[in-house]
């Protein structure tokens, strides 16, 4: 299971059973009253887990791949490059790099960071594959090289799938095939760049005066609570607040602002009408929903910062989110309003990883990515900001 999804669970109580002694040769009966001191203890014995682990056999009934399949997933890496000039383009000091030929070597992509007194700093990203013979200090040669970079050195280094790679395995169709489904809520345009990117909107997925009168609704529930009235509407405040400024409030059916005709009559059903076209897609997806109407002040300094909503997982049967579905109800958006939704692309999409798409929260539009890939951060907003967000699972 390690070797198939990159992640696998132990069941303490199953391992401390298993690795107990049997009371004889000739009986496999564990002796279940005992427990070895180690599992007494709040953590796990790693040096026993270690050598369990070390002595493990695939389980007869683990439906596991072919080994011919069980690709070894190359190392990601990220090199820092320090340009000579402040005046340099990054991203021409990128694809210089990239035109070079190395052994074991695929360029990813790239981003800037910040150095200091306004410059910034290339981020290189970088496969490298052991069996080619892929090396960290050929990258970091190679970099050295060019004129334009004054210094240059390995950031990181980690071996594993990317986690588009891993989302994407709950894929149960082939993009060939998605014009054969009925997709009647999200579409086969739609469906196919969510496979192929991890990311998709539809413009005016929901009607401009559905979108308007949820706003005004959410208006008038803001404005009671800023005066300190009470409307039936529970708003929190989400935590961690260093890392984001919204007000929430959950959407369920015969509450709160739920319980308004336009959200019960049109809002609910049309999100219950898209997970069952997510479920056609993806296995591990039941249709189960958590639905947020957040809201962003309007403030230079509000914003969420980069995040993803889930951890990378391509386990059917987990409870995880399996996709994220952001409805935005903003129908005087415009670019001065700010805002935008941020999303840094994967190491999927060669050439460029790290790179950044900004999603204008226009009404009525939705967007669409998977979970656990995508990373994401709400840009500051100047003008009032209202969104509803979907989880499904």
């Amino acid at each position: 299971e390690l070797a198939v999804a990159g992640v696998a669970y132990i069941d303490s109580r199953q391992f401390r059973l298993q690795t107990q002694e049997p009371v004889s040769e000739q009986c496999e009966v564990l002796r279940e009253p005992h427990e070895l001191a180690g599992w007494r203890r709040a953590h796990l014995d790693w040096e026993q887990l270690m050598e369990a682990v070390s002595d493990a056999q695939p389980s007869s009934d683990l439906n596991l791949q072919p080994s011919s399949e069980l690709k070894e997933h190359p190392i990601r890496c990220e090199f820092e490059a320090l340009p000579d000039d402040g005046d340099v383009s990054l991203e021409d000091v990128y694809h210089v790099a990239a035109a070079i030929s190395l052994p074991g070597v695929s360029w990813l992509g790239w981003r800037t960071e910040p150095f200091f007194f306004g410059l910034e700093k290339l981020i290189v990203i970088v496969r490298l594959s052991d069996d080619d013979g892929g090396m960290a200090d050929d990258v970091v040669a190679c970099l050295l090289n060019l004129e334009s970079v004054q210094a240059a050195k390995l950031l990181s280094a980690t071996l594993g799938a990317d986690a588009f790679t891993l989302c994407s395995r709950l894929f149960s169709v082939q993009i060939e095939s998605i014009c054969d489904l009925d997709l009647p809520c999200f579409g086969a345009e739609a469906a196919a760049a969510l496979m192929r990117h991890g990311w998709t909107t539809i413009n005016d997925w929901m009607p401009p005066d559905v979108v308007g009168k949820i706003a005004s609704i959410t208006a008038a529930s803001m404005m009671a609570r800023s005066e300190g009235r009470s409307d039936g509407v529970e708003w929190r405040t989400p935590e961690p607040r260093n890392a984001r400024t919204d007000v929430a409030t959950w959407l369920k059916a015969g509450q709160g602002l739920a319980n308004d005709k336009v959200f019960a009559e049109q809002l609910l059903p049309k999100f219950d009408a898209l997970a069952a076209d997510l479920c056609m897609l993806m296995a591990g997806i039941e249709g189960r929903l958590e639905i947020q109407l957040a809201c962003f002040p309007a403030n230079q300094n509000s914003r969420y910062h980069r995040h993803t909503d889930e951890h990378a997982n391509c386990r059917p049967m987990s409870t995880n989110r399996k996709v994220t579905c952001i409805l935005y109800l903003n129908p005087a958006w415009v670019e001065a309003s700010a805002g935008c939704l941020r999303l840094t692309e994967t190491d999927h999409e060669m050439g460029t990883a790290g790179g950044t798409v900004n999603i204008e929260p226009i009404g009525g539009r939705l967007l669409c990515f998977l979970s656990g890939a995508m990373m994401h951060e709400v840009l500051p907003t100047l003008a009032e900001r209202f969104a509803i967000t979907a989880w499904v699972s």
